[in-house]
Order: C-alpha cells, then structure tokens, then sequence
C-alpha cells in the first residue's frame, strides 16, 4: 500500500495470536487476537522533479519540499482501523494509537538544502485502491481530513532563492493535497498515481509580524 499524501510504499501488517483464556471456576476457552501495525518499506521520496500540470498546477512549483524522509520505521501497535472510506478496494485509514492520530517523524530538506524536522499524521491506502476509477475517491477524503504536519516555527525555503534567506519563512504547519491527473495514473499500479502539492502553510511573514508587534 501506500502512505498519504507523499507516497512512500508501506505494508500493513497482522499477526493474529491463540491465546487460552483461564477464569478462575470456568473452563479454559481459546481465543483469536489480532495485532496490526504498519511498517514503512519505501522511507524516502524526492520530490521537484516532476513538472507536469495537474488542475493548471506544475508540480515542481507547488511542493516546497525537495525530499521527505520518514524516519518511523515502524509504528506501534494500531487501535482498531476507521474506514475513510469504503467500497471494492481493501482498507484506506487514519492510523490511530490509543485513540490518537499516530504522528509519524520526518526528517525534510526545503530548496535551499536546508533540514527541517516534521511530525503528523498520515493516511494508509492498500494498493487495490491504486486504479484510476477508484483513486480519486480515496484523494477526496484524504483532502477533507484534518492533515496539517507540524514544523513549530522551524524555516523552511518555499521558493528557490536571488539572495540568500529571501524565501525562507519560520513556518508552523504544512498542509499538502494528494492529487492525480491522467498522465500520473499511467504509472504501474505498484507506484503511487498521486503527487502531493502544498495546500496551505501557517508561515510567519517578517514584515507583518513587525507591524502587529
């Protein structure tokens, strides 16, 4: 499957245990426990090489993010999958850990080469999903779904730069859409037929934070 919105490769994976069950005054009973967590196979993604138009939008112009390593490996064990949605595919969700959006760790560069640390949540997509009559659904509630990945006022480059500095903003979120189009959906079904582009940046602007103090 695949991992929301940048499309790092990952598998989910069960492991279902027999355990005895043994109450005092009652007979031993046999039960099925099952155990699910993701493992990330694909930890790194570059980005800025593409520039191919989805919806009027080069691709290279709306990603601020040259490449987006994820640095969890391995999640914990997962609570109980909530479909975002459902249909003939296999499971698309938010993966959550004692009721909680498990917070995935990044480790990104921006355009000026600069490393930047990021945590939020992601969203899991089985490969079945991966078809260009079902993606679609899965990319309208992922954009829906609350998505925001936290810098806490860390600097990111958002342009390349003339001078030095003059496109870095101190930055406290990142929000990104996952989109397709039809020349992305003519990729194999084993890579994702989605590209992530920047929706939304809670940046601090100098010159504004200078007049409101």
């Amino acid at each position: 499957g695949f991992l929301l919105p940048f499309g790092h490769r990952a598998s989910l994976i069960k492991v279902t245990e027999r355990k005895l069950s043994d109450v005092e005054g009652a007979d031993p009973t046999y039960y099925l426990f099952q155990r699910m967590f993701i493992v990330v196979r694909e930890p790194e993604k570059t980005f800025r090489n593409d520039s191919r138009a989805v919806d009027g939008r080069r691709l290279d112009l709306t990603m601020p993010l040259a490449t987006v390593r994820i640095l969890t490996r391995a999640t914990p064990q997962l609570d109980e999958p909530e479909a975002l949605v459902t249909g003939p595919g296999g499971l698309v969700f938010e993966p959550t850990v004692l009721d909680a959006p498990f917070q995935f760790k990044f480790l990104v560069v921006d355009l000026e080469n600069n490393p930047v640390e990021m945590s939020g949540p992601l969203v899991w997509m089985e490969r079945d999903w991966n078809l260009p009559d079902r993606l679609q659904t899965v990319l309208d509630a992922y954009n829906a779904y609350p998505r925001a990945l936290k810098l806490n006022g860390q600097k990111i480059a958002y342009a390349d730069s003339e001078k030095p500095d003059d496109t870095i903003l101190p930055t406290e979120s990142l929000t990104f859409d996952a989109v397709t189009s039809a020349p992305l959906q003519t990729a194999p079904q084993d890579e994702p037929r989605f590209k992530p582009v920047l929706h939304e940046a809670k940046a601090v602007v100098p010159a504004m934070s200078a007049l409101t103090g």
